[in-house]
This record gives structure tokens, sequence and C-alpha cells, in this order.
């Protein structure tokens, strides 16, 4: 009788013993397989990732979307819209602290605009590209979306990266980039 309770209690011990290893791998499975409901909906991003990636052309020997991020406004004139995103991108890079310096600001204006000299001047190291040149007659069309109404990000190797709409609040934003910085080991 003490023979089959020992039997008994090593059977259960050897199915408990195969249970606790092979249990994860089998309930990992299901996941992975069959649990799809489970898996977070959306993104943590407040920004739109562009895909396919956009590779920018060099513009010039300063490597204007080269070697930092980037954060660009389209303008075909820098009206008060423009204008409000220009101040949104240069107070977010400003709050970024000592991560602004990883952070360039280009205004490419478009359609034979121009942005006034008052403008450039209420924001120092702002980088102005014509697209009206003939050589850059293209870069304005490989942005995506509306560009009237959006904010860039560029990676440092000149790949076109996230669109924000010009109405995201500057928190959400900075919250983005910040991100992006930190999980970044280029630029």
């Amino acid at each position: 009788m003490n023979d089959i309770n020992q039997q008994g209690r090593g059977r259960r011990q050897l199915i408990m013993l195969t249970a606790l290893f092979l249990g994860p791998v089998v309930l990992a499975a299901a996941f992975y397989f069959f649990g799809a409901d489970l898996r977070p909906k959306g993104s943590v991003a407040h920004g739109e990732l562009i895909t396919p990636v956009v590779s920018l052309p060099v513009l010039d020997e300063d490597a204007t979307f080269r070697g930092g991020w980037t954060l660009a406004v389209v303008a075909q004139d820098c009206d008060s819209s423009c204008a409000e995103a220009l101040v949104k991108v240069r107070q977010v890079r400003l709050a970024l602290g000592r991560e602004m310096e990883r952070i360039k600001r280009v205004l490419l204006v478009t359609g034979g605009g121009s942005a006034d000299a008052q403008l450039l001047e209420a924001h120092p190291g702002l980088r102005v590209v014509d697209s009206t040149e003939p050589k850059l007659l293209e870069l304005a069309q490989q942005f995506p979306g509306d560009a009237r109404s959006s904010l860039y990000l560029i990676d440092p190797l000149g790949n076109l990266m996230m669109r924000f709409d010009r109405d995201v609040e500057p928190k959400l934003l900075k919250k983005d980039i910040k991100r992006l910085l930190k999980l970044s080991s280029i630029g």
C-alpha cells in the first residue's frame, strides 16, 4: 500500500514539474498566436511615423538635414500659422535643456515665398532653405501629408522620420523628441 502511495506521489511530482517548465512556454505560444486582442492598440507617440522612409538629399556643404536631429517647418509664405509653428519649434528646442544642441531648426520655403527679416531676427539659429532653387524643386514634394499644416522631424542621417500636426501641444512634441533623443545613439 505504501509503494502505491509513493508511486502516485511521484507521478504527481512529475506532472507538476512538467507543468512548471512547459506551462509558460504553452501560455506564451497561446498569447502569441491567439492573443492579438491583448496587445496595446496604439503607440505612445503623438506624431505619425513616415513609412516608407524618405531620404532627403544633401543640399549643400553644410549638410542641412544631416548630423543632428532637425525640426522642419514647411511654408509657402511665412504667415501667422508659420510664425506660430516656428515659435513652437523654438520653445520645444529650448525646453529640452542640455539636449537642445542636438536639435536643428529649418524653415523650408516653397512656391516662391519668403521669410521676412523681422521673423529671422526673432529666431536666431533658424536655417532657411528656399526650395525654389532649381536643384531643390523636388525637395518640398518629398514631405508627405499636408506640409503647410505639419511639422517634420528628420533624423541625423537625413531621413524624414515623423510628421506632427502644427497644432500639437508643445508638451507632447517635447515628450516625443525627448524619448527619441534618449533612445538614439546617433546625432
